[in-house]
């Protein structure tokens, strides 16, 4: 199937629903970080509270109006940080099943894909 035509039938078919698209069985946090450990992109993490106490420091020693403005704001939006709610995909399962198109698989080695260095 056309790619091209595929999408302007799955816009027009299933106009106006709602679908979650992330995975079903997504990729722990802790198997990311653990990764980007392995590959050096990161020295170590740290819990929430510490990651957030760090940047309200931040913000104060260099004075920065937008970082503490964000730093501010993460009360409201530690809930999200911490949500481990996991969502029902199938009705986009099927929509996309409907349409022969498929969702590519977020694993780690998707995740490390993106994040090698580039060869040049």
């Amino acid at each position: 199937m056309n790619l091209h035509y595929g999408l302007q039938f799955f816009k027009a078919t299933h106009f106006g629903q709602v679908y979650n698209v992330v995975q079903d069985n997504p990729v722990s946090a802790h198997h990311v970080f653990d990764r980007l450990l392995d590959m050096g992109v990161i020295a170590d993490y740290v819990s929430i509270d510490e990651w957030k106490s760090r940047l309200v420091k931040k913000a104060q020693d260099e004075n920065d109006y937008i970082l503490n403005v964000i730093a501010q704001s993460l009360g409201d939006l530690e809930l999200y940080l911490k949500n481990k709610s996991i969502y029902d995909c199938s009705r986009f399962e099927r929509a996309l099943s409907a349409n022969d198109l498929q969702q590519p698989v977020i694993d780690s080695e998707y995740f490390m894909k993106m994040h090698r260095p580039s060869d040049g």
